[in-house]
């Protein structure tokens, strides 16, 4: 294969890679990503000076709670949140 402006010689002596490197890892170091989120689902509402949303987990386990001073605020139904430890 001719590379325009280079010699042969050139290509074999200068150690330079003319394909893209690729880095493969082994299957036992990947982490099982379904297992660190579960679904959590909204339990209440709660808007005294700001909104706080209470969700309830799958897994029974506490209660996530995410806040926003704006009152008009919407909750979401439903998301994944990392699982508890």
């Amino acid at each position: 294969m001719a590379v325009p402006g280079m010699n042969a010689p050139d290509i074999a002596g200068s150690g330079q890679a003319l394909a893209a490197a690729k880095t493969y890892n082994s299957k036992g170091n990947q982490e099982n990503t379904s297992n660190l989120f579960e679904t959590c689902r909204l339990k209440k509402v709660e808007r005294i000076e700001g909104t706080r949303c209470i969700y309830r987990r799958q897994s029974k386990g506490n209660d996530v709670v995410i806040s926003n001073d704006d009152p008009n605020v919407p909750c979401q139904r439903e998301f994944q949140c990392k699982r508890q430890q």
